[in-house]
């Protein structure tokens, strides 16, 4: 595993490699930004314009996103702003179907957390995803391709059913 910016586990994958590969999978207008407030937190805001998506995911690859402001709205439709962001979250489905998930496998305490999983997990899913360290390297994304993409809401009852989709 390499630890410079944007390293992964599966060599020579950066984050924009990632995000190229990811980018067809999902909702086009539809962007996570996360706007750091302290401590590690963060605040997100979401990008709802295709245009202003295509324009973020544009300024992080150039390594300029901290300098974009983009307008918002809340679900109430209360206008937002949304300045200072570092990272960007992607929504992985579009157009009511789902051919990729992303498992998110953690080490908050030190103890190892579930980063056991990620064989196991491999194994029932039969499959090898793209494993990338999260960003504060305690954790791995672990990408996997659908072979048969399947609807959304079908998707997330199959994921509930097996306990790996909580918040749906």
């Amino acid at each position: 595993m390499r630890d410079d910016a944007g390293s992964s586990m599966d060599a020579g994958v950066t984050r924009r490699d990632l995000l190229r590969w990811v980018w067809p999978h999902c909702d086009k207008a539809c962007v996570a930004l996360h706007t750091p407030v302290g401590d590690g937190e963060s605040r997100i805001g979401w990008i709802n314009d295709e245009a202003d998506a295509k324009r973020a995911i544009s300024a992080f690859v150039a390594g300029k996103l901290v300098n974009e402001r983009f307008e918002s709205k809340n679900k109430a439709g209360k206008p937002y702003t949304i300045e200072g962001a570092t990272r960007l979250g992607l929504v992985l489905h579009h157009d009511g179907v789902v051919s990729m998930c992303c498992m998110d496998l953690d080490d908050h305490a030190d103890d190892g957390g579930n980063l056991h999983q990620l064989e196991p997990l491999c194994r029932f899913l039969g499959a090898r995803p793209v494993v990338y360290t999260s960003k504060g390297g305690k954790g791995l994304h672990a990408f996997f391709v659908l072979r048969n993409p399947m609807p959304t809401d079908e998707f997330v009852q199959w994921s509930k059913r097996w306990g790996f989709n909580r918040d749906g």
